[in-house]
């Protein structure tokens, strides 16, 4: 049987398999519901245990001195009080402890589970984050193709303009009446030019503008769906690690029969310190224990007798 080491005793590890657990989670809850029951009935009872405490009054004889059985009967009302009390916030504590017994059971319960999901939805949030960034590359190699094609059309009219403007100037300067008509009709074909290039660029504007908000609205989804991703990874990180602290805690349990016997043969032997027991020290993470130590495997020892 594996066990882990309670505070006072051992306490039983659920193995790490979903209907094992479930029927941990139903006892620990039936449990639970047990001592919320008991502790309810005494809270009904404390207000009479109470006043039968404080009905009895103390006889005192002038010659015997108080009344010994009005004495007796006062202070097993005050215990009978006492106990109760005592009782409700001791069940507080045993609560607490179930609580943290169940939820580490409804963990090992639908740990398998939750590592299917979480690896699921990491592959999921993957897909769709290589699939938005291909969309993203058609939406950015459509949007720099468009900016460099006018930009290109924008320098050429410039060019054009200032190849014209040349142009007129050697001709006004040679006297070339000619070449400087021809230079002005070159001037007027460059300035068409330049006027189609500007609107050419304001009726993209808004192509621009779409294609610029498209690729700003995938970027924020790929971040959103490496998040998931992220989200996802630890998630199926932890609870394999929770897999492998419930597998621990068997082997540990497992460790703590051997030890206990351990140290019974070394008792018999005469060693002091258990057979070499004395350096023991094994975390045990399930909640409510304590970690494996040559003390806590006396205790252990003690309690299987």
């Amino acid at each position: 049987m594996t066990a882990s080491l309670g505070p006072a005793s051992r306490l039983q590890i659920p193995k790490f398999t979903g209907v094992t657990n479930m029927r941990a989670i139903e006892e620990l809850k039936k449990e639970r519901q047990a001592l919320v029951e008991e502790q309810g009935e005494l809270e009904l009872k404390i207000p009479e245990l109470k006043e039968a405490f404080e009905r009895i009054r103390p006889v005192v004889h002038s010659n015997k001195g108080p009344d010994p059985e009005v004495s007796k009967a006062k202070r097993l009302a005050m215990d009978a009080f006492t106990a109760a009390e005592s009782r409700i916030r001791s069940i507080d504590g045993e609560l607490s402890r179930l609580d943290k017994d169940i939820a580490h059971a409804q963990q090992l319960a639908d740990c398998e589970k939750n590592i299917a999901q979480a690896r699921e939805d990491e592959r999921s949030a993957a897909s769709q984050a290589e699939a938005l960034t291909i969309s993203l590359g058609h939406v950015t190699a459509s949007l720099s193709g468009l900016l460099e094609m006018l930009e290109h059309e924008a320098q050429a009219a410039q060019q054009g303009e200032q190849q014209a403007g040349q142009a007129i100037a050697k001709a006004t300067a040679s006297g070339d009446a000619k070449a400087e008509k021809a230079a002005q009709t070159a001037m007027d074909s460059a300035l068409d030019v330049t006027r189609k290039a500007a609107e050419k660029a304001r009726s993209k504007q808004a192509v621009i503008s779409g294609l610029e908000a498209e690729a700003e609205d995938l970027r924020a989804r790929i971040d959103a769906a490496r998040k998931a991703e992220k989200v996802a990874k630890e998630s199926a990180l932890k609870n394999v690690q929770i897999s492998l602290r419930a597998q621990w805690d068997e082997l540990a349990g497992e460790m703590a029969e051997i030890g206990a016997e351990l140290l019974k043969v070394g008792s018999g032997l005469g060693q002091i310190h258990g057979a070499g027991m004395n350096k023991l020290h094994v975390p045990i993470f399930a909640p409510n224990s304590r970690p494996l130590t040559d003390l806590s495997l006396r205790d252990y020892s003690r309690s299987a007798q």
